[in-house]
């Protein structure tokens, strides 16, 4: 009687082969992706990546010793009639790459990084031919559903389905990449994974390329323009981001509040400085044009910058640089509470305090290193009557601008934190020892 196919053997050190998918973002300009790739390479690993092609980039380059194959970019997806066509043609794109790359230089480890969670099938075709699949969970898509619908518990057949791929992606992997421990319990909770199979890898960026300012970038006049405080912030702009949130509490902080001025610190002699609180803020998303439209009808689009998405990392280190404060705005749902937020550990590498709500996550990652604020629960920035929620980021961010030697002894500490716990060099163990386990 036949025992049945013999379990794929571990490839030799000379042999391995890992190809990185990913839909989400183009390469390199998806830092985590980039990263892990440049990680693997120096272990001795010859990498490939498949994501889509952004403007101006070729079909296939060899860049910094890594193989990036592209295809082309869907186009822009809207209701799950359109999702289900963006991530249709995105999958047999990436399948038609994989089998390429399979046939010409083999393929030992799957890797792939959601949203979507629609690769395992992919992984299930090549199974056969000895490839091993590994899940990098960026997002959890069915929290984020929920966090754009704005509502935690009305069920939907798009979410069933959402929970239905992310239970087979589960299934599939061999191995389990969480960006922190929130996410990780998840992999081992309803993911099913056994604990041994779930790493931690945080997404953080190298401990050189975001380095600290001197005290120079505080009086940059390309940022600051004379302002006497500045809130940077960076990130996506979607609904669920939380920037509506933060444009309402400066207004709070410019103009004063329902409560008078005093409820956020004027009476200790900062109103002058409140008068010309600027704002950067770096990203771009579906709500970039609204949130514009938002500043003017606030009355504050001359304290607030827009600079919309800027890949430069030596430009967006100076224009946080020359911020005292590094906002966090994200509201509590389900979805943020256990995200960890990139902005906060770039906050963090250069050396400032963060200002935001008490997420689960958020809290862990900073350890202290800023003013979080209660969310109201129900208060949400596209209501302009709930001002809770904004009133609360008013005051956690005046308690750090009323106070400079504090922020700047918060920002000490984070860069700390920083180096000795969060930044990308501390990562790599664990994304090599994950590597390890999935061909063990």
């Amino acid at each position: 009687m036949s025992a049945g196919p013999a379990a794929p053997r571990a490839p030799t050190a000379k042999q391995r082969r890992a190809t990185i998918v990913v839909q989400n973002l183009p390469v390199p300009l998806d830092r985590r992706v980039w990263s892990e790739a440049c990680a693997l390479r120096d272990a001795g690993w010859s990498v490939s990546i498949v994501a889509h092609r952004g403007e101006g980039q070729p079909w296939h380059e060899r860049l910094e010793g890594i193989e990036c194959c592209r295809y082309p970019a869907p186009l822009q997806a809207r209701g799950a009639v359109g999702y289900a066509i963006e991530f249709g043609w995105c999958w047999v794109l990436t399948l038609l790459w994989c089998v390429r790359l399979l046939l010409t230089r083999g393929i030992d480890v799957l890797h792939a990084c959601n949203p979507p969670d629609t690769f395992f099938a992919i992984a299930w075709l090549l199974r056969p031919f000895g490839v091993h699949f590994l899940f990098d969970q960026h997002d959890l898509c069915p929290e984020l559903l929920r966090a754009k619908q704005g509502d935690a518990t009305r069920p939907t057949c798009f979410l069933d389905a959402l929970l239905w791929l992310e239970r087979r992606t589960y299934r599939a992997a061999r191995v389990v990449i969480a960006p922190n421990e929130s996410y990780a319990e998840i992999a081992r909770g309803r993911g099913g994974k056994v604990a041994a199979d779930v790493f931690v890898v945080r997404s953080a960026p190298p401990r050189d390329r975001f380095m600290p300012a001197g005290p120079d970038a505080m009086r940059d006049s390309r940022w600051r323009r004379g302002r006497k405080q500045m809130i940077g912030y960076i990130g996506v702009m979607g609904r669920q981001d939380g920037v509506d949130l933060l444009l309402r509490a400066a207004a709070l902080l410019i103009r004063g509040g329902s409560g008078g001025g005093a409820k956020f610190g004027l009476e200790s002699g900062g109103e002058a400085a409140r008068r010309s609180l600027g704002l950067v803020l770096i990203g771009n998303g579906d709500e970039f044009t609204a949130l514009q439209a938002l500043a003017r009808k606030l009355g504050i689009a001359e304290h607030v910058e827009f600079t919309g998405r800027v890949h430069d990392l030596a430009t967006i280190a100076a224009a946080l640089s020359s911020c005292d404060i590094g906002a966090c705005p994200d509201p509590n749902n389900a979805f943020n509470d256990r995200s960890s937020m990139n902005k906060i550990v770039e906050y963090m590498a250069l050396a400032k305090p963060v200002a935001g709500f008490t997420l689960q996550e958020s809290v862990r990652t900073l350890a202290g290193g800023g003013e979080l604020a209660e969310f109201a629960t129900g208060a949400t920035g596209g209501d302009a009557a709930a001002l809770a929620a904004p009133a609360a980021l008013a005051g956690a961010l005046a308690k750090l601008l009323d106070d400079p030697a504090r922020a700047r002894e918060l920002g000490r500490r984070n860069r700390a934190r920083f180096e000795q716990e969060l930044c990308w060099e501390r990562q790599v163990p664990a994304l090599l020892a994950a590597y390890e386990r999935s061909i063990a």
